[in-house]
C-alpha cells in the first residue's frame, strides 16, 4: 500500500518540480509579447479581492479534474484517468501557477489568505521532505542525475558537428549557382 500510495505523490512532486523548468523559456517568450504584457499590467492593476477572484476561478475549475482523475484510477481505470491527471496538473501549472506568481504579493496583503498559504507552504515542505527522505526518492533522483549528465554529454558531442553541417549547408545555398 505504502508503494502504491509513494508512486503517484513521488511522480506528483516531479511533475512540480520539473514542469515548471521546463517552461520558463516558453514563459519567458510569451511575456515578451506586448499583448501578454498588456494583460499582466492590467491584472497587476486589480485590488486584491479581483485579484483573488481571477486566481480562484482557474483553480476552482481545475481542480476537481485532478480529485476525478484519482477516482478514475482508483477505480481502475489507470490508463484514462493518469491522462486526465497529467492534462489537468499540466493545465493548473500553466494557468494556475503562473497566475499565482504573478498575483502573489498581492494575493498575500489578505490576511486569511496569507494564513492559509503560509500553512499550506508548511505541509507541502513537511511531505516534501518526508518524500525525499525515502530510498525510492533518492534512486529516481540518482537515475534523474545520470539521464541529465548523459543529456549534456549527447547535447557537447552532437551539437558542434551539426551545427558546423548547417552551416556548411547555408554557405553552399548562399553561393550562386553555376548554371
Amino acid at each position: 500500500m505504502r508503494l502504491a500510495l509513494l508512486v503517484p505523490v513521488t511522480l506528483y512532486f516531479l511533475l512540480d518540480e520539473v514542469v515548471p523548468a521546463l517552461l520558463r523559456p516558453v514563459y519567458a517568450r510569451l511575456a515578451a509579447l506586448r499583448p501578454i504584457e498588456r494583460l499582466g499590467e492590467a491584472i497587476l492593476a486589480l485590488p486584491p479581492v479581483a485579484t483573488l477572484v481571477l486566481f480562484l476561478v482557474p483553480f476552482a475549475v481545475l481542480e476537481p479534474f485532478k480529485i476525478y482523475a484519482l477516482v478514475l484510477i482508483a477505480g481502475g481505470h489507470f490508463a484514462s484517468g493518469s491522462v486526465m491527471l497529467a492534462a489537468s496538473h499540466l493545465a493548473s501549472i500553466v494557468l494556475v501557477e503562473r497566475l499565482f506568481r504573478l498575483t502573489k504579493p498581492k494575493l498575500l496583503t489578505i490576511g486569511w489568505f496569507a494564513r492559509v498559504h503560509g500553512l499550506v507552504e508548511r505541509v507541502y515542505d513537511w511531505s516534501l521532505g518526508r518524500l525525499k527522505a525515502t530510498a525510492a526518492w533518492r534512486h529516481t533522483a540518482a537515475v534523474l542525475r545520470r539521464i541529465r549528465e548523459a543529456l549534456r554529454t549527447a547535447k557537447a558531442r552532437l551539437v558542434p558537428p551539426i551545427a558546423a553541417a548547417l552551416r556548411r549547408l547555408a554557405a553552399r545555398l548562399r553561393r550562386p549557382s553555376a548554371g
